[in-house]
């Protein structure tokens, strides 16, 4: 990781700093010995040292370079030059650089320190300016410091990595900044536990710095300025992600219970544990306590050995418990901007995005095969036209791949496999509404179906326009957690972070193909205009004769044949039955075309049709969930 750094390093400083400083080689001696005459104005002497200075104006001048090293370094406050006074008022880029010292002192006079300055230096005593206002980054690169202090209060800017080497102290703090935090050689833990970081007011950008080794961070109760200190532009490249294990007061964090949510520290800043595996594993953990809590068994990171195995009415069971958790325990706020460990191990706050991820997460924990899906549109593109796309859009998501998005339906929902097929389950629609219209449908409902949607017309680049139905749902297809353009490391973190979701099928559009429990088969389990539509064709089908009952549930073609007597008596005419229609009749063909889907009475999946699937839809029907808030 460090000589990845050093490249990084290098290549930034050179393109920011070639045009004014010379950049120095990699070996000690030619930097200190190297004089050029175009990066100074001037040489003296002071205390038997030689220094090469730039004037900086108003009798101010610059220390480009000292020409002698070891001992004690204690740099003039101003230096009589031909009889005139000039105060030392800067250290410019690369000053001290590879240069070795027992001791430095660097002058109150000195209010601004260049980039790179003592960069792979050795010292064993650092003290800085007390009136220190910028200090530019990557000071003590890779530098060998014991003891460094500067209580300055001016400072107004700190560049990033500095003193980014594992011989340095461990906590750096400059008057109210945060410089550096980091770990102790070889050790795996992160201590932000000092009492110096209690004055913390800022931090410079990457002052936090370790590595893939590193997976325990230890914090405490007696500091109040964590949001300050906590923040992702203060971690190096996204190291946070490493953070398996969080202490406070030295108490490891662990969920306890179905209810619990973590401690108000880590709540309070939790964007730097979303994604991390202490986050899904603190999820992983209330997801087992809430399984057993609502009787389900729970399989969490083995799920992937069960998926498909269960009986279909199990899973069945599950995605309706869940559903109903979710749809009772969470209220929507669409300017939530978090994660859905976040929502889950925190707070109840959600939107659609959230609950998705959460019921996804919940189901795969339970052995059901789940992942989440948006509405946008997703068009295959030449590489051509996507790397000018991205040119043209700078800053813009794609997904990975020659694909580009159209129309953005900006909602999400789940694909549920029960039975070995694939449904829909829409949990925020649900739970708007207070019933299951969004319980098991499918692409068709999304197409032809007119229940909550609202009208939308989609124009395409040669002019053509379709209308849809359906204006959140439109465009169905497995979400894509990787981007485009995006290093490697970051996709497989962004995936490792949603472990629901198939990384082959993402951007395929799911094959949702029926509705469960779409008895009069108008795309929905409900009718817009009669929710009792769906329970009273039910009711009307179980009171049949079971030789008609099994005629019906045998046709495949939507067909069955019948007497005259027979279809008056699955219409309901006479003998008290309720009177829906659940067949039209062709007396010239003595067949009866079916009004019901036969496909879809078995509502619980126990391949049964029977009273107990009248009382799952008339549950479903009702708009009550069955679990209680």
């Amino acid at each position: 990781m460090k000589k990845k750094m050093k490249k990084v390093c290098a290549g930034i400083l050179c393109a920011a700093l070639a045009l004014t400083v010379m950049v120095p080689t990699t070996k000690v001696d030619d930097i200190v010995s190297v004089v050029a005459e175009e990066d100074h104005d001037g040489e003296f002497t002071y205390n038997g040292r030689r220094y090469q200075y730039k004037n900086k104006g108003n009798s101010e001048i610059g220390l480009v370079r000292v020409l002698d090293q070891c001992g004690e370094l204690g740099i003039p406050s101003s230096v009589n030059i031909n009889g005139s006074v000039y105060k030392v008022t800067t250290l410019e880029d690369y000053f001290g650089y590879g240069q070795k010292f027992s001791k430095v002192y660097v002058p109150n006079s000195v209010t601004t320190i260049g980039g790179l300055v003592f960069g792979l230096a050795e010292m064993d005593v650092l003290q800085i300016s007390n009136n220190l206002e910028k200090l530019e980054g990557y000071f003590c690169y890779e530098a060998k410091v014991n003891s460094v202090s500067c209580n300055s209060k001016k400072i107004t800017s700190i560049g990033s990595c500095c003193f980014y080497s594992d011989n340095c102290p461990e906590i750096i703090v400059f008057g109210e900044w945060l410089v550096k935090a980091g770990v102790k050689k070889g050790s795996d833990t992160l201590y932000l536990t000092k009492a110096k970081l209690a004055n913390v007011k800022k931090v410079c950008g990457s002052a936090i710095i370790f590595d893939e080794n590193v997976t325990d961070l230890m914090l405490s109760s007696n500091i109040q300025n964590y949001n300050i200190i906590l923040q992702q532009s203060s971690f190096w490249n996204y190291c946070n992600r490493y953070i398996e294990n969080v202490y406070i007061d030295g108490r490891k964090v662990k969920c306890k219970s179905a209810d619990d949510t973590c401690p108000d520290i880590i709540k309070d800043n939790y964007a730097i544990f979303e994604g991390t595996p202490f986050g899904i594993n603190y999820s992983y953990k209330k997801a087992e306590y809430l399984l057993n809590d609502l009787g389900i068994k729970y399989y969490g990171k083995n799920s992937e050995k069960v998926k498909g195995s269960l009986e279909a009415s199990e899973e069945y069971d599950i995605a309706l418990k869940l559903h109903d958790y979710i749809v009772n325990n969470y209220v929507y706020d669409k300017s939530v901007n978090t994660s859905f460990d976040s929502v889950f191990n925190c707070h109840t706050i959600t939107k659609c995005q959230f609950d998705a991820e959460m019921y996804a997460f919940l189901l795969e924990c339970a052995g059901v095969e789940a992942e989440v899906v948006a509405s946008q549109e997703v068009e295959e593109i030449s590489s051509s036209e996507k790397e000018k796309l991205v040119k043209e859009n700078p800053g813009k998501s794609y997904p990975k791949g020659n694909y580009k998005y159209g129309y953005d339906g900006n909602h999400a929902w789940d694909a549920v496999k029960i039975g070995g097929k694939w449904y829909y389950i829409d949990t925020t629609t649900d739970r708007a509404n207070n019933f299951y219209a969004f319980f098991l449908f499918s692409n068709e409902s999304i197409e032809k179906g007119n229940l909550f949607f609202s009208l939308v017309i989609i124009e395409d680049e040669d002019g053509n326009t379709k209308a849809y139905n359906n204006r959140n749902h439109i465009f169905p297809h497995f979400e894509s957690y990787e981007l485009y353009g995006y290093e490697d490391w970051v996709n497989e973190w962004r995936m490792a972070s949603h472990p629901f979701q198939n990384e082959k099928t993402m951007l395929q559009v799911p094959e949702c193909k029926e509705v469960n429990g779409d008895i009069n088969m108008d795309y929905y389990c409900y009718d817009k205009y009669d929710n009792d539509d769906e329970v009273n064709k039910y009711k009307a089908f179980i009171l049949q004769d079971d030789y008609l009952k099994e005629r019906i549930m045998n046709s495949t073609d939507g067909y069955i044949s019948a007497s005259k007597k027979e279809a008056d008596a699955l219409n309901g005419v006479g003998g008290g039955k309720p009177k829906y229609k659940l067949v039209e009749y062709d007396e010239t063909a003595n067949r009866a075309k079916l009004l019901i889907d036969s496909k879809g009475l078995d509502i619980n999946f126990d391949g049964r049709i029977s009273t107990v699937d009248l009382v799952a839809l008339m549950q479903r029907s009702n708009g009550t969930p069955i679990i209680e808030k």
